[in-house]
């Protein structure tokens, strides 16, 4: 969890994780990523649905991340050495400039594993999308992952979602649950054909938590579904 710098705008913003992969089943081996579509590989869903009186919860912001260096890319550290003092003196002299870029470095909200851009040189990598889901009648988090994603980083990703809520459990009776359905694409000719894995699970084998933020605790409480016990910290994770 995070808090904003400033005192007076003290309001929780909880950071909460998914993790999506695919494995050929052994035995069936092909080049299942030959045959995506270019844009809109994949699409991961958080379903934001308001269990009982739950307090409103407001998307702040969300990434997608994986280990870096990959094929095409350099590592963080890397990348972030030129900015960092070389001698112990230049360290003493410019620790005002330096503070600030490493408490920001190691802040929640920038260093969640290695964020890949939005935007790449050449070429889109993914974008997010909100909308209300017609079944139940709630908001949805939508990740597009474009299949250069993959081929570049591989097929194990992980995305987080910040965010806030209107109000603390102490003046709410229900939970959030955070629905996790992510989504494989092979029909390039219709961008909302999509294969969902969870589609045909029963309810109680969804993944997903159901979270209670508390306001003055400054904690964020959880209960996992039981398709989720293994994921920890993750908002789910796929099969």
């Amino acid at each position: 969890m995070v808090f904003p710098q400033d005192a007076a705008m003290k309001q929780p913003i909880y950071r909460y994780d998914w993790a999506f992969g695919i494995t050929p089943i052994k035995g069936f081996w092909w080049d299942w990523q030959k045959e995506l579509p270019t844009e809109g590989a994949l699409a991961i869903h958080v379903v934001l649905q308001p269990m009982g009186d739950a307090p409103e919860a407001i998307p702040i912001s969300a990434t997608v991340s994986a280990l870096q260096p990959s094929r095409n890319t350099k590592g963080f550290w890397e990348q972030a050495w030129p900015m960092i003092p070389k001698t112990a003196a230049d360290a003493v002299m410019a620790v005002e400039p330096a503070f600030p870029l490493l408490r920001y470095l190691s802040s929640g909200l920038t260093l969640v594993s290695n964020v890949i851009e939005s935007q790449g040189a050449n070429q889109k990598n993914w974008f997010l999308y909100q909308f209300l889901d017609e079944n139940l009648r709630c908001p949805t988090v939508e990740w597009r992952i474009n299949k250069n994603v993959l081929k570049e980083y591989g097929p194990l990703l992980c995305g987080s979602l910040f965010l806030a809520f209107s109000s603390s459990i102490e003046s709410d009776r229900g939970s959030v649950r955070l629905l996790l359905r992510p989504q494989i694409r092979y029909n390039p000719e219709d961008d909302i054909c999509y294969i969902i894995p969870t589609a045909k699970l029963p309810d109680d084998q969804q993944v997903y938590i159901d979270v209670k933020p508390r306001e003055n605790s400054g904690v964020s409480t959880k209960e996992n579904s039981p398709s989720d016990a293994r994921s920890g910290e993750h908002a789910g994770s796929a099969p």
